[in-house]
């Protein structure tokens, strides 16, 4: 018998260990997701499903938010079922290149709070000028350790590209084996969970990806971005055509166009858009949990974190998000 109990030890202290560095862990609000056509659907019963929530800032420049207390008031305050952690990446930038280890730990921190609240979170792997397939090293060891450490959970959704440039990438030269790349890696280690794409032009011209998806892979989504106020009517009926031709969607930003004196118009846009993607049950998620002086933060200049969607807090445009996701059934409940 004390053989035995010597033998197992070890195998039962690395199993207390994993479990003491994830920490606790709460169901989120329709288990394992899956996509099933074009729509997200809760895995066990195809049922059609819609997240909603709020994206972080990028993580080397807005560091004070990537918090634990965040992700509370997100889902609480904003009754959010899904947070987005943008993690910054470019070097230039002082990114997840230039600080591998800084930046994990912030992705870390959200994904462990997101798994303790019981919500879903996005792990966004945030490029902006540069091209990801500069940083395709970065960016497959980012999610072979997200994969292995975090894969075995359904709360994880990743997002393998922000933003691709039309000037520099096109579709089948690039985004599309660049996806493949990470795709294939990502299901080395988790087999299941929603793995969303990027598409060209800023997460705009899904119509393109439409006629050309991904083949041979399943739980696949497709980024769409857009900004009311710029992005209007035109791009609301490529969403519907790419909708009609079969393709998965997700935004997981969204926000109104940097131009404060046409913010009442910019609204009145969102709300067409609100009105589109409600219809198509489509999810979103909007940018961004920031302070900072721009058109699109949620909040006003230095709130706390413990105020975050409290709505004496709230800018005329978090205001509007707030309105938004309050008055929907985000399947959260928050503990007292």
């Amino acid at each position: 018998m004390c053989a035995l109990i010597y033998a197992v030890l070890p195998l039962l202290l690395v199993l207390i260990a994993d479990h003491s560095k994830i920490g606790a862990v709460t169901a989120p609000p329709y288990g394992p997701l899956a996509v099933n056509g074009k729509f997200l659907v809760q895995k066990s019963t195809k049922k059609t499903v819609k997240l909603h929530g709020l994206s972080l800032d990028w993580s080397q420049w807005q560091p004070r938010f990537w918090v634990a207390e965040t992700v509370n008031r997100i889902k609480c305050g904003c009754n959010s079922n899904v947070v987005r952690a943008a993690m910054g990446t470019q070097r230039s930038f002082g990114g997840y290149v230039a600080n591998p280890a800084a930046e994990y730990a912030k992705m870390k921190t959200i994904i462990e709070a997101a798994l303790d609240q019981g919500i879903y979170v996005i792990v966004d792997w945030h490029t902006g000028d540069d091209l990801a397939t500069d940083e395709i090293n970065s960016a497959k060891e980012f999610f072979t350790k997200i994969a292995q450490t975090y894969g075995k959970h359904p709360h994880i959704i990743y997002e393998i590209w922000n933003e691709p440039l039309k000037q520099t990438t096109t579709w089948e030269a690039v985004i599309k084996p660049y996806s493949k790349t990470m795709v294939e890696l990502i299901r080395k280690y988790d087999k299941n969970n929603v793995i969303i794409v990027g598409t060209p032009n800023w997460d705009q011209d899904v119509d393109i990806v439409a006629k050309s998806p991904l083949t041979g892979y399943s739980n696949i989504a497709y980024t769409l971005h857009f900004y009311a106020g710029q992005h209007n009517e035109w791009l609301r009926t490529r969403t519907k055509t790419a909708y009609n031709l079969g393709l998965p969607m997700f935004v997981t930003e969204y926000g109104i166009y940097s131009e404060p004196k046409n913010e009442a118009n910019n609204l009145k846009e969102l709300a067409l858009w609100y009105k589109l993607l409600d219809s198509l049950s489509m999810s979103y998620a909007a940018w961004q949990v920031t302070d900072i002086n721009e058109q699109h933060a949620m909040f006003t200049p230095g709130v706390t974190i413990n105020n975050i969607c409290n709505p004496a807090y709230l800018t005329t445009y978090g205001k509007y998000i707030y309105n938004k996701l309050k008055s929907q059934n985000n399947g959260v409940s928050c503990r007292g």
